[in-house]
């Protein structure tokens, strides 16, 4: 974030000593950091502070209670809080549902509150707001704390995310949030992006980088020029350019005529950093020739 949010932002973080270890995917908690992240810049866009904070606590049965049966002993609390535009008091029960967002169309889709949400629950802990208007949001993410040590090899290791070589990777889709979510997670591991908001630019920003962009992640539904369009239109510029396909809808047609072209990567948004890495790990290993569209058949 210091690399790439805006210089206008200050970026604070802390970690009290000795922070108690919890059972969790780190893949899913950079996600939902990084979600909380994202909403706090986007709240101050004139610039100001971004703090984030781990520390030990120890909830009572009182400060549970009414958090979806979380059961009260000690917790590990993660805080994000900016000094930014504040949330609304009427709209602050809605803020966690799916596909709510105040954002205008083609800049959110109301489903990054809703992933933290449903990852800090799958682990059994919880998410509290605190919000005044003109005076910034503090979001605090409960998680049980855990005995297990620190360094105790865990009977499934996680399976490694492999990080890139430098190559360029073109994000395509229309939703600012979750292009520079993407661009965020990739230039962490060490590749290089660019970025377009429909397929028309995409294939301007392609002839502009031809030779160079390895592989392409685009979503399916997108206003001007859709994905299908676009990837055909790249096919014939480079047949055996790789693609990864997104979309946050149940899209049957657009698979198959995915498959078609050659496309046989495809992931439902919200994407995790760790199938975003899997994906492209996999179709950078891939010969052109496994990538080139099937032949029509008349």
């Amino acid at each position: 974030m210091e690399e790439t949010f805006p210089r206008n932002l200050t970026i604070e973080h802390h970690a009290s000593a000795g922070v108690w270890n919890v059972v969790a995917d780190a893949t899913q908690l950079h996600q939902v950091l990084l979600n909380l992240c994202v909403n706090a810049r986007d709240a101050m866009p004139a610039g100001g502070r971004l703090s984030l904070t781990a520390e030990n606590r120890q909830l009572e049965a009182a400060e549970t209670r009414f958090q979806g049966g979380a059961e009260p002993g000690p917790y590990v609390v993660l805080t994000v809080a900016d000094t930014g535009c504040g949330i609304a008091p009427e709209i602050t029960s809605k803020i966690f549902d799916p596909f709510f967002t105040t954002k205008p169309p083609g800049i959110g889709t109301g489903l990054g509150l809703a992933t933290v949400m449903d990852i800090v629950v799958h682990y059994n802990g919880f998410v509290t707001v605190d919000s005044e208007p003109g005076r910034g949001t503090t979001f605090r993410v409960h998680l049980p704390a855990t005995a297990i040590a620190a360094d105790a090899t865990p009977s499934t290791p996680a399976a490694p995310i492999t990080a890139g070589r430098n190559e360029l990777i073109l994000i395509v889709d229309d939703e600012a949030s979750i292009r520079e979510t993407l661009q965020l997670i990739l230039e962490g591991h060490r590749y290089r992006v660019l970025t377009a908001v429909n397929g028309e630019e995409a294939i301007k920003c392609f002839l502009l980088h031809r030779g160079e962009v390895r592989a392409v992640v685009a979503d399916v539904m997108m206003p001007v020029m859709g994905g299908v369009e676009m990837i055909h239109a790249l096919r014939i510029l480079e047949p055996g350019l790789r693609v990864i396909a997104t979309s946050g809808l149940e899209q049957a047609n657009a698979c198959r005529d995915m498959a078609a072209l050659g496309v046989t990567e495809f992931l439902a948004k919200p994407v995790t950093p760790l199938l975003l890495m899997g994906a492209i790990a996999r179709v950078l290993a891939k010969s052109a020739s496994e990538t080139r569209a099937s032949p029509v058949v008349a």
